[in-house]
């Protein structure tokens, strides 16, 4: 390889097609997926914590106007 790093291409020119260049690229897409694998986690729970604090608004409404 030259004296550039792998991944480290300058824009506008083509990525190497080498070995080193699919794993590096392979490795981004892993740790973009398993970081988006989170941020779903994260947003499901934060959704369910809000779900329930609707439901129990809602019945303290309806006692309310009972």
């Amino acid at each position: 390889m030259t004296d550039r790093q792998v991944g480290m291409t300058p824009r506008g020119e083509p990525m190497p097609q080498t070995i080193e260049e699919w794993r590096h690229l392979a490795s981004l897409e892993e740790a973009t997926m398993r970081r988006m694998v989170k941020e779903i986690g994260d947003l499901k729970s934060k959704v369910a914590s809000l779900s329930q604090k609707v439901a129990s608004q809602q019945i303290k409404l309806a006692e309310g106007l009972a």
